[in-house]
């Protein structure tokens, strides 16, 4: 049943189509879109290995995998049988090759696409950035030691800066493990810029992303933003605090708040948790 949702959606978001352009201006012969659809069901329905969705389809309806047929016959030796999966699965790893060629034009298509059926408002755009670890070596270019967020110190790992609108993955970036979250910024405004075409917005991120540069960029490129300030060992949060009535607005047990407006047009919603406090 998943397999028939997928290829609805699939159709909705003409993906087919957006992939196998890509593919034909790539000037490649074999049909990698069927592989591509193939691993983005497997992620939706029981995640596993490349090798491994070989095994997963021996239990789901897919008639024109694309496959050798003997792949699925129980009668062949094992030694062939490993032979043959060895071939085989490359085809998923030749098309996640020509799927990374194609990222940009996707993405934006992607991004048309969903801005379509859903009637996206292109007013808030929240921006948050992860990591994830290698347990080898990783991508020479890429992997770097640096702070993890899976508590592996040690291991070298990318940084993966995702881009949502509407609640929706609009588009990601792929950073060097060691960089800075305030560092990914400046690249993930020009993308938003000139890969989407939003001109105007608010951008919504974490305490991560502040520094007086992604301020500056931020402005240059006519862009507002709500951005989480740290309140220990920052000057500018203790200035705020001490102006205006300290009178606070309760919305629950666990949150109040008081507005600061600054003269330069900056609003600070200053938050206390009596519970905590």
């Amino acid at each position: 049943g998943l397999v028939y949702v997928v290829q609805k959606l699939w159709g909705y978001l003409e993906l087919g189509e957006a992939i196998s352009k890509s593919l034909k201006a790539q000037k490649v012969q074999l049909d990698y879109e069927r592989w591509i659809k193939m691993m983005v069901a497997n992620k939706l329905s029981d995640p596993t290995s490349k090798l491994g969705i070989l095994e997963w389809l021996k239990g789901v309806w897919w008639p024109d995998h694309g496959f050798a047929p003997q792949l699925f016959n129980e009668s062949l030796a094992p030694e062939e049988q490993e032979k043959l999966l060895k071939k085989e699965v490359m085809k998923f790893y030749r098309a996640l090759d020509h799927l990374l060629k194609m990222k940009k034009p996707l993405e934006k298509h992607l991004y048309l696409r969903l801005r379509d059926l859903f009637s996206l408002k292109v007013d808030l755009v929240f921006y948050d950035v992860t990591s994830s670890y290698f347990e080898g070596q990783g991508p020479a270019s890429l992997a770097k030691e640096g702070y993890s967020r899976d508590n592996e110190p040690g291991k070298k790992q990318v940084l993966i800066g995702l881009i949502l609108c509407n609640s929706l993955p609009i588009g990601h970036e792929v950073f060097e493990g060691n960089r800075v979250d305030k560092k990914t910024l400046k690249e993930i405004l020009a993308k938003l810029k000139e890969e989407f075409e939003i001109d105007r917005c608010i951008l919504v991120g974490d305490r991560g992303l502040i520094s007086k540069e992604n301020l500056e960029e931020l402005e240059n490129q006519d862009f507002e933003s709500i951005l989480a300030l740290r309140k220990r060992r920052n000057r500018e949060v203790k200035k705020v605090l001490k102006e205006g009535a300290p009178i606070y607005c309760r919305t629950s047990e666990q949150l109040e708040y008081r507005e600061v407006k600054k003269e330069d047009g900056l609003r600070y919603i200053l938050c206390r948790n009596p519970e905590v406090a």
